[in-house]
């Protein structure tokens, strides 16, 4: 995006604050805000500003010390149905953001978006098939990763490798009740 400044924002885990996490130029923002605190991030799509005089402005920027841009956009980056971020365009100069800009720009948050979502999918994934759902303990799974890379390891610095196992009484007879995956 020559000639802007902006920023790709994203929202935190307890989804309280929107940090950023790429920023190029000189954006107006602050780098950490609450989403209501974005017009963006309130009404599920894009907010922009074309003349700060007369248009709705977000609070990330008219609370931020620095002076204020002479037109942005903030997009919404949607994954899953929820937003998930921002991306944000400033300029300092009149007619700076052009419509092609624009479009353009719908189209990186869309992409971000979706690659940032399928890789907290991925994540989430990994954690449910490694971890109890009910306990939150580790499973046979990461036993079976782990134990192989701890093998390589201490062949790789040669050294010797400790396991323990324990042995609970009658357990068989919990797997040839409840199964084998409840056991697990």
């Amino acid at each position: 995006f020559p000639n802007t400044s902006g920023g790709v924002f994203m929202m935190n885990e307890s989804r309280h604050l929107v940090e950023s996490v790429a920023v190029w130029g000189n954006p107006e923002s602050l780098r950490l805000f609450a989403p209501n605190e974005c017009w963006a991030l309130r009404r599920g799509k894009r907010h922009l500003v074309e003349d700060i005089n007369t248009d709705l402005l977000c609070q990330h920027l008219t609370s931020s010390s620095v002076s204020l841009p002479v037109e942005y956009a903030c997009i919404p980056m949607m994954a899953q149905g929820e937003a998930i971020g921002i991306l944000h365009l400033s300029s300092t100069e009149k007619g700076q953001l052009l419509q092609s800009q624009k479009a353009l720009a719908e189209t990186v948050a869309e992409h971000i978006a979706l690659a940032l979502g399928n890789l907290k999918l991925r994540e989430k994934l990994q954690i449910q098939n490694i971890r109890d759902p009910l306990t939150g303990l580790f499973n046979r799974r990461y036993l079976e990763e782990s134990l192989a890379r701890e093998i390589y390891c201490a062949e790789r610095k040669q050294q010797s490798l400790g396991i323990i196992m324990l042995d609970v009484d009658h357990f068989k007879r919990f797997n040839d009740t409840f199964g084998h995956e409840a056991g697990d």
